[in-house]
């Protein structure tokens, strides 16, 4: 033993002057052992397998740390120690300890000489574990040396119980943190969207599935938000078709009574149905079911026979429409050739009779125009319409559309306004298909409008937007419900349809023939406030410079 009480000084030093928890403090320790005795060897070690064995937690031999390994406890000094009673815990041998226990063949190996050992206790006051030294040398018990070693013992039982009590936190955390992920991919495997709320309404437990159904991110669904937040945030977001507060009132009404089902609509078009059952502990457990399917069914039971009335008197509507239609020009056909052929108005040469043939090729030509669109709508139905391309000059065409449609305009005292963009490239489009469009858009504008309106025709381009053809008027305006059904054939809409002039194609057709252009139609429309149709062609159809190198014409 050391007799110079610097060594333990400046062993204590060593254990204060650094902060260190667990396996670096057992290390620490040892080698303060070693250093304020004096001695060769020193260590930590805990009983395991039920105390019959014992396991190194720090070793340290001739100035430094050494591999730790598993000993049995019978046969050893350390038997001894662990047989000490409570209040004589430090167990001190001087001399002959590899003769004392010979089934401990590695302390006559190593020449050990004199031990010293002293139990620590866990919180439950049993011993858990020890403190030990060991000298290759004789040595007497020195008071200041037992002082010393009891200090770092009761250190050593100190640490080692908050360094398993915290193991123990965090085995416990892990087995938790194992339970949780085990009941979340339970949850996740669940196919219908599940939701958990603990007695005071706040979130709990979701899967995936919960998270599509309402478009929730990680922001919104985090857990404590409560049953009425989220509805209000589905409320905020449209996540749900129809009324938002009337499904904010929904929702908690149902919540509060727990009874059957409710079925919902998504703003997607989604059908689903919820299920929402108390638990034992106060909380509620949710479940959606997705149930598109089963109403888009019914849906489709309904709307065939809806669309089979409708078709039937649609086409009724149509008949009706057309005889009047065909019998009006023929019958201008029939009594101004009767008055040429008996001449009551003098010979031929009349010039009377130029402008009655004028009216005869008008009503003729109006004839033939029914019958092509019936004709073109038949082809593009049955795939077999195509485009002729050519290069057309967007100005031009619009102005000629105009002249179809002036006289119309001028009957009705409706006013037409022209905005074109100053840098208009050329399109390459079928000449007729466009020409086609663009009176549809203009006359379904002037037949719908109100007599005095406005209408106002506005034509861009750029890459961003493509070609964008805009006609707007001051019409009554088409209801939501009715957008549809103008875009059908024969889908007259309006309370006055019956009475203003046209057969119900005109943007079906105009829609279709923008369709074979690779474009789309859109309708906006205020009911009161009038209609805006929009024709988008993609930019691939303007002609740039390098295209009009290539192009023919």
């Amino acid at each position: 033993m050391s007799d110079n009480t610097a060594d333990r000084e400046k062993a204590l030093s060593l254990l204060a002057g650094k902060v260190t928890h667990g396996q670096a403090f057992f290390d620490l320790a040892s080698e303060a052992l070693a250093i304020g005795l004096g001695y060769r060897w020193s260590g930590v070690a805990w009983r395991d397998c039920g105390g019959q064995e014992l396991e190194l937690l720090a070793f340290y031999e001739d100035g430094g740390k050494r591999e730790l390994y598993r000993f049995p406890l019978a046969g050893s000094p350390c038997e001894d120690v662990y047989g000490s009673p409570p209040d004589h815990s430090h167990l001190f041998l001087e001399r002959g300890i590899a003769d004392r226990f010979p089934r401990l063949a590695i302390l006559a190996e190593v020449g050990a000489e004199c031990y010293r050992g002293e139990v620590f206790y866990g919180p439950d006051g049993e011993p858990v574990g020890h403190v030990f030294a060991m000298s290759d040398h004789e040595d007497a018990d020195d008071p200041d040396a037992r002082s010393f070693f009891r200090l770092v013992s009761q250190r050593v039982g100190a640490e080692f119980n908050r360094w398993r009590a915290d193991q123990a936190l965090r085995e416990g955390n892990a087995r938790t943190r194992a339970a949780d992920q085990r009941l979340r991919e339970a949850v996740e495997c669940i196919s219908d969207a599940f939701a958990l709320y603990d007695a005071e309404d706040r979130l709990v437990l979701f899967n995936r599935k919960w998270l599509d159904f309402y478009g929730y991110n990680a922001e919104d669904a985090i857990p404590g938000v409560t049953y009425e937040e989220l509805v209000r945030l589905d409320a905020k977001n449209g996540v749900v078709a129809g009324d938002p507060e009337q499904y904010i009132q929904q929702r908690l009404a149902y919540r509060r009574q727990f009874s059957g089902s409710l079925d919902l609509q998504l703003s997607d078009g989604r059908w689903i149905t919820i299920h929402e059952t108390p638990t034992s502990s106060g909380g509620i457990v949710g479940i959606q079911t997705e149930i598109t399917d089963r109403m888009e069914a019914v849906e489709a039971l309904l709307t065939a026979r809806t669309a089979a009335e409708e078709a039937n008197q649609a086409k009724s509507d149509f008949v009706s429409k057309m005889s009047h239609e065909l019998r009006t020009p023929l019958n201008a056909i029939v009594g101004f050739a009767e008055m040429i052929k008996d001449a009551h108005f003098g010979p031929v040469g009349n010039p009377k009779y130029m402008e009655y043939a004028g009216d005869i090729l008008t009503s003729a030509n109006h004839v033939l125009d029914l019958v092509n669109t019936l004709l073109d709508l038949a082809r593009i139905e049955s795939g077999e319409e195509d485009l002729r391309d050519e290069i057309l000059d967007v100005r031009e065409e619009v102005r000629t559309a105009l002249v179809f449609v002036r006289d119309a305009a001028v009957r009705k005292n409706i006013a037409i306004e022209l905005f074109l963009s100053d840098e208009l490239p050329k399109l390459r489009a079928d000449r007729r298909k466009m020409k086609q469009i663009l009176v549809n858009l203009i006359a379904n504008g002037i037949n719908y409008n109100k007599t005095g309106g406005r209408i106002i025709i506005s034509v861009r381009a750029n890459e961003s937007e493509g070609f964008v053809f805009e006609v707007t008027d001051t019409g009554p305006g088409i209801a939501a419900e009715d957008l549809d059904k103008a875009l059908k054939p024969y889908g007259r809409i309006g309370r006055s349809a019956a009475d203003e002039a046209g057969t119900g194609l005109g943007l079906p057709l105009a829609a279709s023939y923008t369709e074979l252009h690779g474009g789309s139609l859109k309708i906006d429309s205020v009911v009161g406030f009038g209609t805006m149709v929009t024709v988008t062609l993609p930019w691939s159809r303007a002609i740039t410079g390098a295209d009009r190198q290539r192009s023919p014409g």
